[in-house]
């Protein structure tokens, strides 16, 4: 952006800032689902990990030893 020689100084510098930072844009929507279907899928992923990976190993099951 070319501004005339005769802009001050801070319009300059303002010009230059409003180039490098330009205004945000508007926020995305909130998803419909609310906050404790996340929190409850999270916890349900976790526990079917660690379910997986307690009956993976072969042989004695981990959970009969330490």
């Amino acid at each position: 952006m070319q501004l005339p020689p005769a802009a001050s100084r801070g319009e300059r510098v303002r010009a230059m800032l409003t180039d490098l930072f330009p205004a945000p844009s508007e926020p995305a929507p909130r998803a419909v689902v609310p906050r404790w279907v996340f929190v409850l899928v999270q916890i349900a992923v976790v526990a079917l990990g660690a379910v997986v990976m307690l009956a993976r190993l072969g042989g004695r099951p981990a959970w009969e030893s330490v």
